[in-house]
């Protein structure tokens, strides 16, 4: 499983944007919940870490004369929040993660997790999608 931390509201001009994905875990020892402001946490089912590194690559336009690179997007993927399911959504905003809600985890936080879902990797990758071609992992339009 990985631990996902996104971004939940845009910042600078050439900074994190609302779902952007600013680091992955493969340790869920690394979850600290409730996350503060201004990230999500969210937990994935099936996918590891190796799987979701290519999603926090930068896009670079180029070079500046003396050869270091122009970064244009922080990060070429991020999570479309529009596209999550709306429970999954909804609790994401209320508690600020999602995905613990395995026997495991409600063993571990107890009533933090209540009511919390399991989600698969095969779920969340409709939710990630190239910012310049609006298409999801799967390739599909959103």
């Amino acid at each position: 499983m990985a631990i996902v931390i996104v971004r939940d509201s845009d910042r600078g001009a050439n900074d994190y944007k609302q779902g952007d994905i600013v680091d992955v875990f493969e340790d869920p020892e690394n979850a600290c919940l409730p996350p503060k402001p201004p990230f999500w946490c969210i937990k994935i089912t099936g996918a590891t870490k190796a799987d979701l590194v290519p999603y926090i690559q930068s896009e670079y336009s180029g070079t500046t004369p003396t050869g270091a690179p122009i970064m244009s997007k922080r990060r070429l993927w991020g999570l479309k929040t529009g596209a999550i399911t709306p429970g999954v959504g909804n609790y994401l905003l209320a508690h600020r993660f999602v995905g613990f809600g395995s026997a495991e985890d409600q063993a571990k936080y107890g009533a933090l997790v209540a009511g919390d879902y399991v989600l698969q990797w095969t779920d969340v990758q409709d939710w990630i999608v190239n910012k310049n071609t609006s298409r999801n992992i799967n390739g599909k339009r959103v």
